[in-house]
Protein backbone atom coordinates (compact mmCIF):
# COMPACT_ATOMS: atom_id res chain seq x y z
CA UNK A 1 0.00 0.00 0.00
CA UNK A 2 1.37 4.06 -0.87
CA UNK A 3 2.97 5.18 2.32
CA UNK A 4 0.54 8.12 2.15
CA UNK A 5 -2.46 5.84 2.48
CA UNK A 6 -1.26 3.31 4.78
CA UNK A 7 -0.30 6.14 7.38
CA UNK A 8 -4.10 7.63 6.38
CA UNK A 9 -5.53 4.23 6.97
CA UNK A 10 -3.65 3.46 10.04
CA UNK A 11 -4.57 6.34 11.79
CA UNK A 12 -8.44 5.76 10.56
CA UNK A 13 -7.93 2.00 12.47
CA UNK A 14 -6.70 3.96 15.21
CA UNK A 15 -9.22 6.26 15.79
CA UNK A 16 -11.94 3.31 15.25
CA UNK A 17 -10.41 1.57 18.15
CA UNK A 18 -10.69 4.60 19.93
CA UNK A 19 -14.52 5.09 19.31
CA UNK A 20 -15.32 1.81 19.80
CA UNK A 21 -13.58 1.92 23.48
CA UNK A 22 -15.96 5.12 23.84
CA UNK A 23 -18.58 2.59 23.77
CA UNK A 24 -17.20 0.03 25.45
CA UNK A 25 -16.41 2.29 28.78
CA UNK A 26 -20.00 2.86 28.95
CA UNK A 27 -22.18 0.97 31.68
CA UNK A 28 -23.86 -1.57 29.89
CA UNK A 29 -27.57 0.05 29.91
CA UNK A 30 -26.26 3.08 28.12
CA UNK A 31 -24.25 1.19 25.52
CA UNK A 32 -27.69 0.53 23.65
CA UNK A 33 -29.91 3.68 24.94
CA UNK A 34 -30.81 6.36 22.29
CA UNK A 35 -30.21 9.97 23.49
CA UNK A 36 -33.54 10.76 21.47
CA UNK A 37 -35.90 8.44 19.31
CA UNK A 38 -33.97 10.23 15.89
CA UNK A 39 -30.65 9.28 17.02
CA UNK A 40 -28.41 6.54 17.44
CA UNK A 41 -26.81 4.68 20.63
CA UNK A 42 -23.21 4.16 20.78
CA UNK A 43 -24.25 0.37 20.25
CA UNK A 44 -26.02 1.56 17.19
CA UNK A 45 -23.25 4.64 15.90
CA UNK A 46 -20.71 1.72 15.35
CA UNK A 47 -22.95 -0.52 13.42
CA UNK A 48 -23.39 2.74 11.30
CA UNK A 49 -20.12 3.27 10.34
CA UNK A 50 -19.66 -0.60 9.63
CA UNK A 51 -22.60 -0.09 7.28
CA UNK A 52 -21.84 3.02 5.62
CA UNK A 53 -18.25 2.04 4.98
CA UNK A 54 -19.82 -1.35 4.20
CA UNK A 55 -21.70 0.83 1.38
CA UNK A 56 -19.21 2.17 0.31
CA UNK A 57 -17.32 -0.76 -0.18
CA UNK A 58 -19.59 -2.23 -2.50
CA UNK A 59 -19.53 0.68 -4.85
CA UNK A 60 -15.47 0.02 -5.11
CA UNK A 61 -16.10 -3.82 -5.52
CA UNK A 62 -18.47 -2.60 -8.29
CA UNK A 63 -16.23 -0.68 -10.11
CA UNK A 64 -12.66 -1.53 -8.77
CA UNK A 65 -9.86 0.70 -8.62
CA UNK A 66 -7.67 -1.27 -11.11
CA UNK A 67 -10.79 -0.77 -13.80
CA UNK A 68 -10.92 2.96 -13.07
CA UNK A 69 -7.22 3.35 -14.19
CA UNK A 70 -6.28 6.31 -16.46
CA UNK A 71 -9.49 8.32 -15.42
CA UNK A 72 -9.86 11.67 -13.69
CA UNK A 73 -10.88 11.57 -10.28
CA UNK A 74 -13.65 14.66 -9.63
CA UNK A 75 -15.67 14.89 -6.86
CA UNK A 76 -18.47 16.79 -6.96
CA UNK A 77 -19.70 20.17 -4.86
CA UNK A 78 -22.19 17.85 -3.54
CA UNK A 79 -19.06 15.63 -1.98
CA UNK A 80 -17.40 18.44 -0.97
CA UNK A 81 -20.68 19.76 0.92
CA UNK A 82 -21.10 16.62 2.69
CA UNK A 83 -17.31 16.59 3.84
CA UNK A 84 -17.42 20.09 4.43
CA UNK A 85 -20.74 19.65 7.00
CA UNK A 86 -18.94 16.39 8.65
CA UNK A 87 -15.63 18.20 9.23
CA UNK A 88 -17.56 21.13 10.95
CA UNK A 89 -20.65 19.61 12.55
CA UNK A 90 -23.15 22.31 13.70
CA UNK A 91 -25.83 20.44 12.98
CA UNK A 92 -27.50 16.99 12.63
CA UNK A 93 -26.95 15.67 9.25
CA UNK A 94 -29.63 13.00 7.85
CA UNK A 95 -28.80 8.79 7.59
CA UNK A 96 -29.22 7.09 4.64
CA UNK A 97 -31.78 3.91 4.85
CA UNK A 98 -28.60 1.74 4.05
CA UNK A 99 -26.91 3.07 7.02
CA UNK A 100 -29.78 2.87 9.51
CA UNK A 101 -28.66 -0.22 11.69
CA UNK A 102 -31.59 -2.36 11.94
CA UNK A 103 -32.66 -5.84 14.44
CA UNK A 104 -31.02 -6.62 17.26
CA UNK A 105 -27.18 -7.19 17.91
CA UNK A 106 -24.44 -6.57 20.09
CA UNK A 107 -21.42 -4.56 20.48
CA UNK A 108 -19.30 -7.31 19.56
CA UNK A 109 -21.23 -7.90 16.42
CA UNK A 110 -21.12 -4.38 15.76
CA UNK A 111 -16.96 -4.09 16.16
CA UNK A 112 -16.67 -7.18 14.29
CA UNK A 113 -18.69 -6.14 11.28
CA UNK A 114 -16.62 -2.35 11.01
CA UNK A 115 -13.31 -4.45 11.49
CA UNK A 116 -14.26 -7.06 8.52
CA UNK A 117 -15.46 -3.70 6.36
CA UNK A 118 -11.94 -2.27 6.96
CA UNK A 119 -9.75 -5.27 6.53
CA UNK A 120 -11.55 -5.53 2.76
CA UNK A 121 -11.18 -2.08 2.06
CA UNK A 122 -7.76 -2.14 2.72
CA UNK A 123 -6.80 -4.64 -0.20
CA UNK A 124 -8.74 -2.66 -2.35
CA UNK A 125 -6.74 0.74 -0.93
CA UNK A 126 -4.07 -1.75 -2.04
CA UNK A 127 -4.68 -1.09 -5.92
CA UNK A 128 -4.25 2.03 -6.33
CA UNK A 129 -0.35 3.65 -6.69
CA UNK A 130 -1.21 6.73 -5.36
CA UNK A 131 -3.74 9.31 -3.13
CA UNK A 132 -4.64 10.91 -6.36
CA UNK A 133 -5.33 7.93 -8.25
CA UNK A 134 -9.28 6.90 -8.53
CA UNK A 135 -10.53 4.66 -6.23
CA UNK A 136 -14.36 4.86 -5.70
CA UNK A 137 -17.15 5.37 -8.43
CA UNK A 138 -20.03 7.17 -6.64
CA UNK A 139 -23.80 7.74 -7.90
CA UNK A 140 -23.42 10.73 -9.89
CA UNK A 141 -23.95 13.06 -7.31
CA UNK A 142 -20.64 12.62 -5.93
CA UNK A 143 -18.40 11.73 -8.82
CA UNK A 144 -14.95 9.97 -9.38
CA UNK A 145 -13.49 10.09 -5.52
CA UNK A 146 -9.56 9.32 -5.40
CA UNK A 147 -8.38 7.39 -2.75
CA UNK A 148 -7.18 10.85 -1.02
CA UNK A 149 -10.77 11.41 -1.62
CA UNK A 150 -12.43 8.41 0.06
CA UNK A 151 -9.95 8.21 2.93
CA UNK A 152 -11.13 12.52 3.31
CA UNK A 153 -14.88 11.22 3.37
CA UNK A 154 -13.86 8.59 5.80
CA UNK A 155 -12.01 10.85 8.27
CA UNK A 156 -15.24 13.20 8.15
CA UNK A 157 -17.45 11.07 8.33
CA UNK A 158 -15.39 9.69 12.09
CA UNK A 159 -14.96 13.47 12.72
CA UNK A 160 -18.77 14.59 12.71
CA UNK A 161 -19.59 10.91 15.12
CA UNK A 162 -16.55 11.58 17.29
CA UNK A 163 -17.70 14.81 18.32
CA UNK A 164 -21.62 14.23 18.20
CA UNK A 165 -20.95 11.11 20.09
CA UNK A 166 -24.07 9.94 21.91
CA UNK A 167 -24.91 11.43 25.33
CA UNK A 168 -26.86 9.31 27.13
Amino acid sequence: MNEQIAKRFRALEERRHNLVARVKALPLDKQTRKPDENRFSPTELIMHMALAEQYDLALVKHHPPVTLKGRKPHVTWLFRKAVNSMQNPTREMPTFGPMVPKGAFSLLEADTAWEEVRQETAKFLEQVEQPSDPFMKHKFFFGLASASDYLTLIEAHLTYHERRFPIV
